[in-house]
């Protein structure tokens, strides 16, 4: 996981370890390295973005639906 901080070289050549941002969550790690992933699959010609996304909004949709589905019939 990210610690938010990185070693800077000062102007002394010593090392020092400033603090660059809040430490982040799991799920914003995964999803930061996955957003890269798509990045460079799409600047290499592999995949669509736009294809991707049109997939993942039917998908995400479609993964609603089934648990919307899932805890209606566990109150019934």
């Amino acid at each position: 996981m990210s610690k938010g901080n990185t070693e800077i070289e000062s102007k002394t050549g010593e090392k020092e370890g400033k603090p660059t941002g809040r430490e982040l969550t799991p799920l914003e790690e995964i999803s930061v390295r996955f957003h890269t992933i798509v990045e460079l699959l799409e600047e290499k010609n592999i995949i669509s973005k736009n294809e991707y996304n049109s997939r993942l909004a039917m998908r995400l949709f479609e993964v609603s639906k089934a648990t919307a589905f899932k805890e209606i019939e566990e109150e019934l």
